[in-house]
């Protein structure tokens, strides 16, 4: 097991690598140390397993876009706490606003009304269940 520093400076070491030559193998490294800490973090804020692997994929795409401009000798842990609270929250806004024109549209439809079949979808009353 590594030390807390070793851990750091290991970390900003496959960073810079990833940063510096595109090493896949050194973002990878990475994603397989931390993806675990990013899901359960997200997993806590947002309680929905679907919500918290959108969340997970967003922070480490934002990695690897940003590799280069994170400050050398920072934290890889302490940014991506804080990449995943973000993310979470963002995550978390949209399904409520999603939720809320859902809503919304359903209480504006007229009681009563059905949705009605294009033409060329609608199901063939003759035939018989195969």
């Amino acid at each position: 097991c590594l030390s807390v520093n070793k851990a750091v400076t290991a970390d900003a070491q496959l960073l810079s690598d990833y940063a510096a030559r595109g090493s896949e193998e050194a973002f990878r490294t990475l994603v397989e140390r931390h993806s675990g800490f990013v899901y359960y973090t997200a997993l806590r804020q947002l309680n929905n397993p679907t919500l918290a692997e959108e969340a997970t994929q967003v922070v480490f795409i934002s990695l690897a876009r940003k590799a280069s401009k994170l400050k050398d000798g920072g934290s890889v842990c302490g940014w991506l706490f804080r990449a995943t609270r973000f993310a979470a929250r963002n995550l978390a806004r949209e399904a409520a606003r999603r939720e809320r024109h859902d809503t919304v549209a359903t209480r504006r439809a007229p009681h009563g009304v059905r949705a009605r079949w294009p033409q060329h979808c609608r199901p063939d009353r003759n035939a018989r269940d195969l």
